[in-house]
């Protein structure tokens, strides 16, 4: 809710107040993020799910994926695409249709 309405700190802070946040939470986060234009964080968070050893799905990728295509941002788009690549996730038709659109 915060994140849609453009308060982000708020969003940020409640996210990291979570003890454990799941995945939902995880992409929630990347999401309002990339849906705010703040892809440098979206891209750290991002960084922060894998080094915790939280598998990325269909919904992170996608997410990240609309950053990449709402402007040039070349540094977030080698990330997202080799990790989707050395996941195997590239044969995923959701995916795929996200890389093409980038």
């Amino acid at each position: 809710m915060y994140g849609k309405l453009g308060y982000l700190d708020i969003a940020r802070r409640l996210f990291d107040a979570m003890p454990k946040p799941n995945l939902v939470s995880w992409n929630s986060i990347i999401m309002v993020l990339v849906q705010n234009g703040v892809y440098n964080e979206a891209l750290e968070v991002f960084k922060l799910l894998r080094r915790i050893d939280i598998k990325p799905d269909q919904a992170t990728m996608v997410s990240l994926l609309q950053g990449c295509g709402d402007i040039s941002v070349t540094k977030l788009a080698e990330v997202v695409h080799g990790y989707i690549l050395s996941a195997g996730l590239d044969e995923n038709i959701t995916i795929a249709t996200a890389v093409l659109s980038v």
